[in-house]
């Protein structure tokens, strides 16, 4: 009361550790894997590009994923429109192979599709399973939608890193 608080911050500056400078050491590897001085920004933009190749990374793997079983899901939705003339292919075969080249010419499917089709239990070719299957493949078209940007997309990977670093950040309030 009654000091001016210009007055009161020049003194707790001058009087105390408020401003202080402390000499850090910032020896970190780079990515030649040799260790080096960094400045402060050369550290956090070193950080943010690790954090970017990991992001694409990461979102190039799930793409993947998401992309192979996006097509078994066709191939089986494909076999649920005429199934009594899958189960006729595979029952009219002698072998898994004539088995596999018979629903290939059948139903226009490749060879991945229509081997996971002859190791299926035919109980998940119910109606329910199909309604499941429908909405899966609607997921799994949303999901390669958003990785598909996020692959595509540098901004988009920015919005993701600042999102992990903001619910890492509160981890630790």
């Amino acid at each position: 009361r009654g000091h001016s608080a210009e007055t009161i911050r020049d003194q707790l500056l001058a009087l105390t550790p408020l401003e202080s400078t402390f000499a850090a050491s910032l020896v970190a590897l780079d990515e030649d894997r040799v260790p080096r001085w960094w400045s402060v920004r050369e550290l956090i933009a070193a950080f943010l590009s690790l954090r970017d190749s990991v992001v694409l990374r990461r979102s190039e793997y799930r793409l993947q994923k998401v992309t192979a079983r996006r097509h078994l899901v066709a191939g089986l939705l494909i076999i649920h429109l005429d199934i009594d003339a899958a189960v006729a292919v595979i029952r009219g075969s002698d072998t898994v192979d004539e088995a596999r080249q018979g629903l290939q010419a059948r139903f226009a499917i490749d060879a991945e599709q229509a081997d996971y089709v002859l190791a299926l239990q035919l109980r998940r070719l119910t109606r329910l399973d199909v309604i499941e299957l429908q909405t899966e493949a609607e997921k799994l078209d949303a999901e390669s939608a958003v990785l598909t940007e996020l692959v595509a997309n540098p901004n988009a990977r920015r919005k993701v890193i600042n999102q992990e670093l903001k619910e890492t950040a509160k981890l630790f309030d």
